[in-house]
């Protein structure tokens, strides 16, 4: 197709126990435009690549199958394939992931039509376990969303401002020329910071997917101070880009020191040279290095001596 509008991007790896349903899912759109749904598989050792092939030659006019010979790793694999994008809208799609509302795209579509302030647009999602029992009705809800109406930048700082990767629909240019940092995890959480610097996301009021908890995950069933460890990178990589930092650098750096400190007190029973380095960047982080060596001295040392006095 010569004039496709619209890129469904499907990412799978070793997914063979879900990715029927997700294929289905997308091919059960009712879409007024041409459009493309590019499944790339990082590969896979489970049969998945099998089933991408079958629907890619029973679909050849819509599916676009990339099948990679070497893994790439999660991130480049994203990266490259949003890269593979005709249309002038893209839409992401995880393999263990699905789409509920065969309206989803259209809705989507004419919503980025309706407003041209907006660089791309969600909606509210279900959360499911590996069998398929409802673990949250309302993701948005489950994290404490606010449900604006419209999310600025600044207010993806805050958590659960928007919802999962597999409810967005965003504009291809703000995709053109990725940068670097990009690429840094989580990467859904970095890719709506730098579509925001394109527009506004915009919130449908509806649930229109849902999104798949299983420890095959790379982020989700991690322990919680992984996940900080992983914020604190996407932080630092957000406070090094001098754009960010002039724009937001109270706010960077508080982040910065929250992610520091958390992440530190976790490895305080099990690695000292974590400890302590992640004590350092707090410091290294916070407006007043005097008030953060308080901090510490009343929070960290005396408390601990405190503790393994009462021990003994």
């Amino acid at each position: 197709m010569s004039n496709v509008q619209l890129s469904v991007c499907l990412v799978t790896y070793n997914h063979v126990r879900y990715i029927e349903e997700a294929i289905q899912s997308v091919l059960a759109q009712k879409l007024a435009v041409d459009w493309e749904l590019i499944i790339s598989d990082d590969c896979s050792t489970d049969g998945t690549q099998d089933i991408v092939r079958r629907y890619a030659a029973q679909q050849p006019q819509i599916v676009r199958p990339i099948l990679r010979e070497r893994n790439l790793g999660a991130f480049v694999h994203v990266t490259e394939l949003l890269r593979a994008a005709r249309g002038e809208f893209v839409a992401y799609l995880d393999g263990d992931d699905k789409y509920t509302d065969a309206s989803k795209l259209q809705i989507q579509m004419e919503y980025l039509r309706d407003h041209p302030g907006c660089a791309g647009c969600f909606h509210d999602l279900a959360v499911v376990s590996a069998n398929g029992d409802t673990v949250h009705e309302s993701l948005l809800a489950a994290q404490g969303s606010t449900f604006r109406p419209i999310v600025q930048q600044a207010d993806l700082f805050n958590a659960g401002e928007i919802a999962q990767i597999n409810t967005w629909l965003f504009r291809r240019k703000c995709i053109d020329d990725l940068p670097a940092w990009v690429a840094n995890f989580p990467i859904d959480k970095s890719l709506a910071f730098h579509i925001a610097d394109f527009g506004d996301w915009g919130y449908i009021d509806r649930k229109m997917s849902l999104y798949r908890l299983h420890g095959g995950g790379i982020y989700s069933p991690l322990p919680a101070h992984h996940q900080d460890l992983m914020l604190l990178k996407q932080m630092k990589s957000l406070y090094s880009e001098r754009t960010y930092r002039v724009r937001y650098n109270d706010i960077i750096r508080a982040k910065l020191c929250h992610y520091s400190m958390t992440v530190a007190r976790a490895y305080r029973s099990t690695s000292r040279f974590r400890y302590v380095k992640h004590l350092a960047e707090y410091v290294l982080y916070h407006p007043r290095p005097i008030t953060a060596f308080k901090v510490i001295l009343s929070e960290e040392i005396l408390q601990l001596r405190a503790k393994e006095n009462k021990v003994k």
